[in-house]
């Protein structure tokens, strides 16, 4: 009859595993990481250092797979989401801007001429809102970008340059966004003093 090859036991079947050991194998794989294998030793008794090979070891490196980095440990993709975001939002509060910026002009140039309101005011006002909204989130963002490559660098991570440059070109479109909310606020109080 044939024996299992593990542990040793007589068996039924020429599969070369008891059922123990299947089992063992089915749930831990092909080796239990936690097994130690036993010592061998030779005829006369000594040890047999060939034969000694522990199938884990807590400080053996060899097998491992190399870690990727991770947002923890730094990446060159860290904070690009708020970086991407604070450009866009200062984008488009930029076009904002400039349309409100239009309108406004459109209505004091027709208080000028026909004395006379065509509805460009109210247009205009809530262009001008959504704009200082986004530019103020851009903002925001564009600054938390530049905090964030600020501590990266210094505790020595990699260093996120595209959320650095993202979140700078953020804050100038909202630097432009407030820039022209204020000449369209100037112009609004024009506005007003003709009513």
């Amino acid at each position: 009859m044939p024996y299992c090859k593990n542990c040793g036991k007589q068996i039924d079947d020429y599969s070369g595993l008891c059922k123990e050991c299947r089992d063992e194998q089915i749930i831990f794989g092909e080796k239990d990481p936690f097994r130690v294998e036993p010592v061998e030793t030779t005829q006369n008794g000594a040890y047999n250092s060939t034969a000694y090979t522990p199938a884990y070891t807590p400080f053996s490196t060899a097998g491992q797979k190399e870690e990727m980095p991770t947002a923890s440990k730094g990446s060159r993709m860290e904070g690009f989401g708020k970086a991407l975001t604070s450009t866009l939002l200062g984008f488009a509060s930029y076009i904002l801007v400039l349309i409100a910026f239009g309108l406004f002009a459109a209505a004091v140039e027709q208080f000028h001429v026909y004395d006379y309101d065509v509805g460009l005011i109210p247009a205009a006002v809530v262009m001008l809102l959504l704009a200082i909204a986004a530019g103020v989130v851009s903002l925001i963002f564009g600054i938390r970008s530049i905090k964030l490559f600020a501590s990266c660098k210094k505790e020595g991570k990699v260093k996120p340059i595209a959320t650095l440059v993202l979140g700078i070109v953020g804050i100038a479109f909202a630097a432009l966004t407030m820039l022209f909310a204020f000449l369209c606020l100037i112009m609004l109080l024009a506005v007003a003093s003709f009513l």
